[in-house]
């Protein structure tokens, strides 16, 4: 198991643990200070690619590292989009998503299924149909659109589900 942790001095913080007997069994700490980076006030969010923890920083900037080499083996990656990434996820079905000034919906190896128009706040997938629920729409009227399985078809009509749904 990963965690992704903030340091109090800002850091970011990717610690592996043992599930079995929550044993510590390495780390990796940075600085975000990438160019364009909002440094150590900046959100974070951790994604999985490749079968590897990867942190997403606000800018968009990708840090992925494989704990099995080593506690500096980390390398900086880039991800879809442009923009302030506002929010982040991975969805059970192993696919994820960032949405930026666009959403965009990867695979579990970070290449693009699909691009939504205008950001979104979460996914959901429902197993029983096999398609993403996809939160989307502003602060004031949001809205769940059912989705193909990889995000890139809407299907159907969008349901309203108020202004303060944060995830489904």
């Amino acid at each position: 198991m990963v965690v992704l942790a903030r340091t109090d001095s800002g850091e970011l913080r990717l610690i592996r643990f043992n599930l079995d007997s929550g044993t510590r069994l390495g780390s990796v700490t940075w600085t975000p200070t990438a160019e364009g980076s909002q440094g150590p006030q900046g959100r974070a969010w951790l994604l999985a690619l490749d079968g590897t923890p990867v942190a997403l920083e606000t800018d968009g900037t990708g840090r992925q590292w494989n704990p099995d080499a080593g506690p500096s083996s980390i390398s900086t990656i880039s991800l879809p989009g442009s923009g302030e990434v506002q929010s982040a996820g991975r969805v059970e079905n192993g696919r994820h998503w960032i949405s930026r000034s666009e959403a965009h919906i990867l695979d579990a190896s970070g290449n693009a299924l699909a691009v939504w128009e205008g950001p979104i706040a979460d996914i959901a997938w429902d197993r029983a149909e096999d398609i993403l629920w996809i939160l989307t729409g502003t602060s004031a009227q949001k809205r769940w659109i059912a989705a193909t399985n990889d995000g890139s078809a809407p299907l159907g009509e969008a349901l309203p589900s108020g202004p303060n749904a944060l995830g489904g």
